[in-house]
């Protein structure tokens, strides 16, 4: 059985920059998608590393007493055995990059999950520090092409 976790972010600043290398692409040749998908996934897994927060920057819900018991002092909120962390993964199709994981815990931690009492804790989006080293990526590609231009 497959699973596939699929996110949308509607964001004013991810659309300029989006329409930023659209309009450039042309002159310039294929934007840095692979560059920018590494990045995105990259920041998914700091995020779960340091144990959030969320892109929106608020705060994980702590585990339960009870389910707090059974972990061990080296494990954070969504890393014991480091699947989810290397689950991580993105591609580069038809012009699109996607960031995601095949696992199927990944979506009740990204979305939660009433029927478990399991809290939401969004390790996939954007916060400002990202979209910031999204730019910065994107500022580079556009150096780089104007001296190879």
């Amino acid at each position: 059985m497959s699973a596939a976790l699929e996110i949308s972010i509607d964001s004013a600043a991810l659309r300029t920059l989006h329409e930023r290398l659209e309009r450039l692409a042309g002159a310039l040749g294929e934007p840095p998608l692979d560059a920018l998908g590494a990045a995105v996934a990259s920041q998914a897994q700091r995020r779960i590393e340091a144990g959030g927060p969320a892109p929106d920057g608020s705060a994980w819900q702590p585990w339960s007493g009870e389910y707090a018991a059974t972990r061990h002092a080296n494990q954070s909120l969504l890393r014991a055995e480091g699947d989810l962390l290397e689950s991580i993964q993105h591609a580069v199709d038809g012009g699109v990059a996607e960031i995601g994981t095949n696992l199927v815990y990944g979506a009740a931690q990204q979305f939660g999950l009433d029927e478990r009492n399991l809290p939401a804790r969004a390790l996939l989006g954007l916060s400002a520090a990202d979209l910031a080293e999204l730019d910065e990526i994107v500022g580079d590609w556009l150096s780089e092409a104007g001296r190879v231009a």
